[in-house]
């Protein structure tokens, strides 16, 4: 009895041994090895070079296509690593060097090389993926026939062990998180857009009240001059129609009986965007409108009681309004772009601005989405929008002068 039961022992420690003649335990440690998917195209690949002693440069093409993936559900797990950390220091190699690299390499050489890298990255495993399964796959059935006493048992192991659907269903899983998130890090977020409002002026133009109010050195020249426009436009309406006549050249007429009055200027989004803000927005312009409401009324008060006591002093000031030109907006506009990102507008806005050429943007709705377009002017002759165009080429925008 005891000599059984030692013998029961060795029995069951002792690895199994496989008859190197007989093929066909190894084709099914193989089948076993590989798994259930592709078993067909592997078996072949697998057996040759069981049979040659050595594996041999044969072309793969879920290693070359999907190569990362491949490893993974194969099971190839030390050659996925060896694979990354070769693919990374490369990498980092060649940026290092093109960083380093005096005289600074050109754009083209630079795409050349990132494209020959990425080249051998997919090569190398197409053509030598199979011989990494076939170490991996052969280091794995030694180690079953070593840790079982039978060959259905080293079968089940190395069955546990193969690329299963499950395995193919997580990879793919992993690869739609990951496209996801990648794809919300790269889509363009509106939300600068909601924040940022659209304007067409002077981006200073929608600073706070507070501050309109604590610049009145500002205001002062505005309400100067429109005070003394409307001390000048007293008198005129009180002479007799035979000296207007007389003083006034022909087509000088609507400036002498009107108050001159400004073109038609582009129309812009300011008031759109004031609106779409909400109630507090509008509560504050109108808090600013009264405000500059009340600064004129103030500067006119102030301006016409020394012209009341003295009312021989406004007969030179009727000749004003026919001696100086209405300013009216030229039929010259400049193009300069039709922007898709609405930070792009605002920075060649704002450049055009510190240019000090008379910049407008306008938000238009077109069908392939929303479009911000800016422009320059307008201007009264060609030879100014032309030389406005020069200046903005100088800048590095386009420039095209239209007529409006």
């Amino acid at each position: 009895m005891p000599e059984t039961y030692d013998h029961a022992n060795a029995a069951d420690t002792e690895p199994t041994r496989l008859d190197p003649s007989t093929g066909s335990h190894l084709e099914a440690l193989y089948r076993a090895a590989i798994g259930p998917i592709r078993t067909d195209y592997y078996l072949p690949i697998l057996t040759r070079f069981e049979t040659y002693g050595r594996p041999s440069p044969s072309w793969n093409w879920a290693a070359f296509g999907i190569t990362l993936n491949w490893m993974l559900f194969r099971g190839l797990w030390l050659p996925a690593a060896v694979y990354l950390a070769a693919l990374a220091a490369s990498v980092l190699a060649l940026a290092a060097g093109m960083a380093l690299a005096q005289p600074p390499l050109p754009v083209s050489v630079q795409w050349s090389l990132w494209a020959a890298l990425l080249t051998m990255a997919l090569l190398v495993p197409g053509f030598f993926g199979n011989a990494w399964l076939y170490r991996v796959y052969r280091r794995r059935i030694d180690q079953a026939l070593a840790g079982t006493a039978s060959l259905d048992d080293a079968c089940m192991r190395l069955a546990r062990q193969s690329s299963s659907r499950p395995r193919l269903h997580a990879l793919a899983l992993g690869n739609l998180a990951l496209a996801a998130l990648v794809g919300i890090g790269a889509w363009p977020s509106d939300l600068h857009v909601r924040m940022w409002p659209r304007v067409s002026g002077d981006v200073a133009s929608l600073s706070s009240p507070a501050s309109d109010a604590a610049t009145p050195s500002e205001a002062a020249p505005r309400a100067a001059a429109s005070a003394a426009e409307s001390s000048a436009q007293a008198p005129v309406t009180m002479t007799e129609a035979p000296a207007s006549a007389a003083s006034a050249e022909p087509g000088s007429d609507a400036p002498a009986t009107a108050p001159p009055t400004a073109g038609p200027t582009p129309t812009t989004l300011a008031d759109v965007d004031l609106q779409a803000l909400g109630p507090a927005a509008r509560a504050a312009s109108e808090q600013q409108a009264a405000i500059a409401a009340q600064s004129r009324a103030a500067r006119i008060r102030t301006t016409t009681a020394p012209q009341a006591a003295t009312p021989a002093a406004p007969a030179p000031a009727a000749e004003t309004p026919s001696k100086r030109p209405v300013a009216q907006p030229g039929p010259y506009l400049i193009n300069v772009g039709l922007f898709a990102q609405q930070d792009n507008a605002l920075r060649a806005h704002a450049r055009l601005k510190e240019a000090g050429l008379p910049a407008i943007s306008e938000s238009l709705q077109m069908r392939n989405g929303q479009r911000t377009r800016v422009r320059v002017g307008p201007f009264a002759t060609q030879a100014q929008a032309d030389a406005a165009a020069g200046r903005i080429r100088a800048l590095g925008l386009e420039a095209v002068v239209i007529r409006q």
